[in-house]
């Protein structure tokens, strides 16, 4: 039996009539930390280039959207995770710029913060963001930022794109990233029941290099393959330089039967970084039947 596609999301119910499946499909995922983006208002009352908010000046501002805009057309991507962007209205600005995105999506986690988002190519089944409650030793606590979900129909098919943005390693909390990265990992799980013919990805910041903790927690659950691993060494960082360099950034996928990864790869200009940011950015070539 052929069935809608259809998710409730928040406030709403998205749905798109039944396509027969054709051949196998290729889709592009890319993820990348913008760094910083921010309108011109202070929201939390702690602004300046120290503190956690930044209030540019008008021509600064103009100059970061037109940066970011230029930065998401090269990635050459169906859909993109970018993180470190204030609110909904500034990556709406910088996917008008930059043309062509179906689908512009932001889980906030509050003013004056630096969220996750998702621009997309294809149209929109439906979203929703997450806000955890972790267990952590000092007791219940918020994840630092929310989780991203969102539903794309590819002609006719499921594509979930989980985004995420974990703790950094400034005033490190590695507990609370394990925690934050668990919470992600059963996300993906109750997804992956859930909806067992969708192509699911999940792709950000996570903070954290392969072989961590918080990366195995996403390894070792929802059948998730991390696809950085697939990187040569010598490519295996999106942050840093020299002896100093680390693979913060992630793309993991969960294997169809008849799925397939053609490419992955390290996006940089000239120098270690993309697009004027402090991180490189990531994308993968995935098909799936």
């Amino acid at each position: 039996m052929r069935r809608s596609l259809c998710l409730v999301t928040l406030g709403a119910l998205a749905c798109t009539a039944p396509v027969d499946p054709g051949p196998s499909e290729l889709v592009a995922l890319a993820t990348w930390n913008a760094r910083r983006v921010f309108d011109g208002v202070c929201d939390s009352g702690r602004c300046g280039e120290a503190e956690p908010e930044a209030v540019p000046e008008p021509a600064e501002l103009e100059q970061s959207l037109a940066r970011v805009a230029q930065a998401l057309g090269r990635l050459d991507a169906d859909a993109v995770v970018v993180t470190e962007v204030e609110h909904l209205a500034l990556l709406r600005a910088v996917a008008q710029r930059s043309g062509g995105w179906d689908t512009v999506v932001m889980a906030e986690s509050g003013p004056g913060t630096i969220d996750v988002g998702v621009v997309a190519r294809w149209p929109l089944l439906g979203w929703a963001q997450h806000r955890p409650l972790l267990e952590l030793p000092s007791g219940p606590t918020p994840s630092t930022r929310a989780l991203l979900e969102v539903h794309l129909a590819v002609h006719g098919r499921r594509w979930i794109v989980l985004g995420a943005h974990l703790k950094s390693k400034r005033f490190d909390d590695p507990p609370r990233r394990v925690a934050e990265a668990a919470a992600l990992a059963a996300l993906a799980d109750s997804r992956r029941r859930r909806y067992p013919d969708a192509l699911l990805t999940l792709a950000g910041d996570f903070n954290d290099d392969v072989g961590s903790e918080a990366l195995d927690q996403l390894e070792r659950t929802g059948e998730l393959e991390l696809l950085t691993r697939r990187l040569p060494p010598e490519q295996a960082y999106t942050f840093g330089s020299g002896r100093r360099r680390a693979l913060l950034d992630h793309l993991l996928w969960r294997p169809l039967p008849g799925s397939e990864v053609s490419r992955v790869e390290v996006l940089r200009d000239t120098g270690d970084t993309f697009g004027g940011s402090d991180h490189a950015a990531l994308r993968a070539e995935l098909g799936w039947r």
